[in-house]
């Protein structure tokens, strides 16, 4: 059933004389607590004196040398400065930064293109081609939301100069091609750039957008882009690309609906419908009680999860463990940390003020999401999350049948997560990163085999029950591999990974730690106090590796300042000590003596 009724938004739109933003949060609620005004006025001050330099010349760096950091940098910066100065304008309204705001907005109007080389290469800058790309839709909305709330504040011509840059570099584009792959048309599979993009092209047709006939145009279009997403997630409509990309994919999804209800003055409400209601619960299945995630794909171990969207997410989908969940892991100070999706940020400006934390939630012990082949066990302190589907998932890091183990808060056995991005991420280079391959992950190399990257390499979808899941996972191995079933199994005090394959005595195990534990024979001991046990194995060694790019493991590794090594441009990584707080990971390698191998954690 589709999701959206187009002729139906159509005639509501044509029925609302004005729009009233966020409609659904009372009046009563819309008072900003002490709080969360303070953090407003702390996030815009951090941007006073900021010297936002040239960056033109940057451009054409990354098809130099791969590095989109050095010009992705000063991009944002301007973009979230001028977010940060226009909230508190918005919210606290003293005029302080109004000044700096005009200037601000001149500045990235007369930026020749706002595609990222990384997206488009140099073609928009030298042809001055626009380009709807992910920074691209961003900067429309940032400049609308600025443009609309600050109308009355702000020079005429400002604004009439948002409203004719959004209409050049979006509207015009938006309706005349359908040759943008993001877009889905002829039934393509598409991932976060739809509705990434679309729910911004909503939110500036609705600010920016004077003439009716072309907004309702922009709208219905829109909402039928949406659904080529929509038919492109699984039945159950989950995120397959990781939790920092589902707060740009299945949430985008939910910030589409919140402006829907906006612009139809509440007459269509598809908060409700099933598909949002079933991308929304994805994050509950993805998070230990501290706010650790699975980090599986283009994810950081230090993810914090967006706490007042999970509020309002539960409570306009009518899932309570969701709105509890975002009660208890809200902190303030995250507020404007994720700098994504403005009409989101400001709805959680709203959201921060009302929240009543929780101390603790109870998760079910067991929690499945059938349509990606994930599943969570939580008990006796442990979180324990382990992963079958595909290796051609989007932003994925070949690791079908991979796992991770938390106790209380402490990453124990770990997926290393991923680096800022560069030129070699999304190439035929991603190989060579050593976070993107099986070796480093809690996995076997099968007879010398490492899984191979697309959706052919695949692991069995997940069976399960009493507190246990199984696959097989020998078809995600690169070359014939024969059957390798891995399970875990959370049925007792422990858990228990359980490898059986006639290969095993052929064949490593791999396992990912986080940090060194003391070694007695196949007993492994972790600071937090958790043991794990291995039997079956030999030659148990665990090897040390530097994650700050100094002496990379293999291959090219990451991103940041560059440096040449056999005339191949090598980026440094910056978010591995960031999110791991160290220099050095483990990763512990033994080999099966027969053809089963358990791995038994619990505490000691």
């Amino acid at each position: 059933m589709a999701l959206f009724d187009i002729e139906l938004i159509g005639r509501e739109l044509l029925s609302q004389p004005e729009i009233v933003w966020f409609r659904d949060i009372p009046d009563e609620q819309k008072k900003l607590s002490d709080a969360v005004k303070a953090r407003i006025c702390r996030v815009a001050r951090r941007w006073e004196g900021y010297d936002h330099k040239p960056y033109g010349d940057s451009y054409g760096e990354f098809l130099r040398n791969r590095n989109r950091c050095n010009f992705e940098d000063l991009y944002i910066n301007r973009r979230n400065a001028l977010a940060d100065f226009a909230f508190y304008e918005i919210f606290i309204g003293d005029g302080k930064y109004i000044e700096e705001i005009e200037r601000m907005i001149r500045m990235i109007c007369s930026e020749v293109t706002w595609c990222v080389p990384a997206h488009a290469g140099i073609r928009a800058k030298d042809t001055g081609e626009h380009v709807i790309e992910l920074y691209a839709a961003e900067t429309c909305a940032v400049l609308a939301i600025t443009g609309a709330f600050l109308r009355d504040r702000l020079n005429e011509d400002t604004v009439a100069l948002i409203e004719r840059r959004i209409d050049e570099r979006m509207f015009v584009p938006y309706t005349e091609t359908d040759g943008y792959g993001w877009m889905g048309t002829g039934g393509k599979r598409v991932n976060n750039w739809n509705p990434w993009i679309n729910s911004n092209v909503l939110l500036c047709a609705s600010l920016a957008c004077r003439d009716r006939d072309k907004y309702r145009m922009l709208v219905k279009r829109a909402c039928a882009l949406t659904e080529n997403y929509v038919n492109s997630l699984s039945e159950d409509c989950l995120c397959d690309e990781g939790v920092r990309y589902w707060h740009l994919s299945g949430a985008c999804l939910f910030d589409f609906a919140e402006i829907l209800y906006d612009l139809t003055a509440g007459k269509v409400d598809i908060t409700g419908a099933r598909q949002i209601k079933d991308t929304c619960s994805y994050m509950a299945g993805m998070y230990d009680e501290y706010g650790l995630p699975a980090n599986y794909a283009d994810a950081t171990i230090d993810f914090y999860p967006d706490a007042p969207l999970l509020v309002r997410a539960g409570e306009r989908t009518g899932n309570n463990l969701l709105s509890d969940m975002g009660r208890a892991l809200y902190r303030v100070d995250r507020l404007r940390e994720l700098h994504d999706n403005f009409y989101r940020q400001m709805k959680n400006i709203y959201t921060a003020s009302r929240i009543q934390p929780l101390d603790r939630v109870v998760y079910p012990e067991f929690t499945l999401l059938r349509g990606i082949n994930v599943c969570a066990m939580r008990k006796n302190g442990f979180f324990a999350s382990f992963k079958a589907n595909h290796n051609g998932e989007s932003h994925n890091h070949n690791d079908a049948g991979s796992f991770v183990i938390y106790h209380e808060g402490t990453p124990v056995f770990i997926d290393p997560g991923v680096d800022l991005y560069s030129g070699f991420t999304f190439s035929e280079w991603r190989s060579k990163l050593w976070y993107m391959r099986s070796e480093y992950h809690s996995l076997p190399v099968i007879r010398g085999k490492s899984q191979g990257f697309g959706g052919k390499f695949a692991a069995t979808p997940l069976k399960t029950g009493d507190m246990r899941a199984e696959t097989e996972i020998s078809g995600a191995y690169d070359g014939e591999v024969a059957s390798w079933t891995r399970s875990m199994d959370f049925s007792g005090d422990s858990i228990v990974i359980t490898d059986r394959s006639a290969d095993a005595s052929e064949s490593e195990l791999h396992y990912m730690l986080a940090e060194m534990p003391q070694v007695n024979e196949n007993t492994l001991t972790f600071s937090c106090g958790v043991k794990a046990t291995l039997e079956g194995v030999r030659d148990i060694r665990i090897e040390q590796f530097d994650i700050t790019g100094k002496n990379p493991p293999d291959g090219i590794i990451g991103d940041a300042p560059n440096r040449i090594t056999d005339g191949y441009s090598v980026l440094i990584p910056r978010l591995f000590i960031k999110q791991w707080k160290r220099e050095t990971l483990y990763r512990l390698i033994c080999t099966p003596v027969g053809d089963e191998v358990t791995l038994t954690v619990s505490m000691g």
